[in-house]
């Protein structure tokens, strides 16, 4: 028998990626059951690649109705460019914007793998820069889910800038959610100067476009957390029904930094302890109920699929903007199913080694700098977007220490929240 190593014999693992760089033979494809997906109906069991099955139960899967496609969701990301700078924004800026011939084919051959009810993205850059391309887009998904029991919704994330009234009421006629990125009284130093008064204004008049559903999202970093409670309860105020926080995980997060966002989390909480009610949803979406504990998986390339500026699909718009910043081969040769025509060609069966790369997005699969997730007593009420958290180390499923320390601190002040939910007032 080979004898035990020492602690000071112990190999240190290599930090986990997508390209098999790890210590030995100790691929993605070994740490569990990998399930490839037939886009045009669900999960094939002739082409389901078998490996050593996973010990923590891993959060279910969405199911799609018999005879549909299983794409729940495709990402159209339209444009590189932007028309702002904002000093946390790790997207790489470019010239590219999607053409409309390339555009009119891929939703004509992706049409027939949605499921259902499709969610259909809009992302850019800014996509409102191309909103020729989303009025075109939408004339030919709807011309086509007429003759279909496919319905699709649509979703735009947007700066704001460029909402005119013909805009807003083109989002209304067609029920957009619609995600603005606003940053509250930080708005002005981290985003554009001049903004913060806009995009107040533009708030208020959202009631005006009922079919419009709005949500905005915050991102909060070291400098600007002591405002997240004040921007929580201003967006609260305007009754917007969606709030997301999100943090700037490309800069070091001091301990006092963290104080200050474990505090205004809970006093943001505290404040909405009335939306815990039944039949209320809580507006900040990090303090809704989580899903049933179990193995986070990213359902990049498993259940949606990404069209970027250049005619190509990957497996989620995440992965679009991290090869733009990390424009390595291997991330091209490894994550991209290729043009609209090669997915056509393959009857809507991606490349089975492409699907197996993306397989490995599992949290019990990543690790910090400092040691495993695998063994993490925080492990199953964990996420990460693999993509995001590469996107200054370029090192996919490494996550960065902060996202660590930021989502324990939110997971307390979640299960906080609605274990004083659970009290009864006196």
């Amino acid at each position: 028998p080979k004898p035990t190593p020492t602690p000071e014999t112990t190999p240190t693992p290599a930090p986990t990626d997508y390209f098999g760089q790890r210590v030995r033979d100790n691929l993605f494809m070994d740490q569990a059951t990998i399930r490839l997906v037939s886009f045009s109906g669900g999960i094939d069991p002739a082409r389901r690649l078998e490996s050593r099955p996973a010990a923590a139960r891993v959060r279910p899967e969405r199911k799609s109705p018999p005879g549909r496609g299983v794409l729940a969701g495709l990402s159209l990301t339209l444009t590189e460019r932007c028309n702002w700078r904002c000093r946390y924004c790790p997207r790489v800026r470019g010239t590219n914007t999607l053409e409309a011939g390339t555009l009119d084919q891929a939703c004509a051959a992706l049409f027939p793998y949605l499921s259902s009810s499709p969610l259909i993205q809009f992302c850019g850059g800014e996509p409102l820069l191309a909103f020729h391309l989303i009025r075109r887009a939408i004339e030919q998904l709807e011309k086509r889910s007429r003759d279909s029991r496919t319905l699709p919704r649509y979703s735009l994330t947007t700066n704001g800038s460029l909402l005119r009234p013909e805009v807003l009421s083109f989002l209304d006629a067609h029920r957009f959610a619609l995600m603005l990125s606003f940053d509250g009284p930080s708005q002005d130093q981290e985003r554009r100067k001049g903004s913060y008064r806009r995009l107040t204004a533009l708030l208020d008049k959202l009631p005006a476009y009922p079919g419009i559903r709005p949500a905005t999202n915050s991102v909060f970093g070291p400098r600007t957390v002591g405002t997240l409670a004040d921007t929580i309860a201003f967006l609260v105020d305007r009754r917007v029904p969606e709030i997301l926080v999100s943090f700037d995980l490309t800069v070091p997060w001091p301990t006092a930094a963290l104080n200050r966002l474990s505090d205004g989390l809970r006093a943001a909480a505290d404040a909405l302890l009335d939306y815990a009610r039944p039949g209320e949803d809580v507006p900040l979406l990090n303090l809704r109920r989580p899903p049933a504990p179990g193995i986070f998986v990213c359902p990049a390339g498993r259940d949606r699929l990404a069209l970027d500026p250049e005619g190509r699909l990957w497996g989620c718009y995440r992965f679009v903007d991290f090869h733009r910043a990390h424009p390595r081969p291997d991330v091209l040769r490894r994550f991209c199913f290729g043009t609209v025509a090669d997915f056509v060609r393959a009857g809507g069966n991606p490349d089975p080694r492409i699907q197996a790369a993306y397989s490995g997005g599992r949290m019990d699969l990543a690790q910090t700098r400092e040691r495993p997730c695998a063994g993490c007593a925080w492990l199953d009420r964990c996420a990460f977007c693999p993509p995001a958290a590469a996107m200054k180390s370029g090192i996919l499923g490494l996550v960065p220490v902060a996202h660590c320390r930021i989502s324990r601190i939110v997971i307390t002040e979640r299960e906080r929240f609605w274990r004083r939910a659970a009290v009864p007032e006196s």
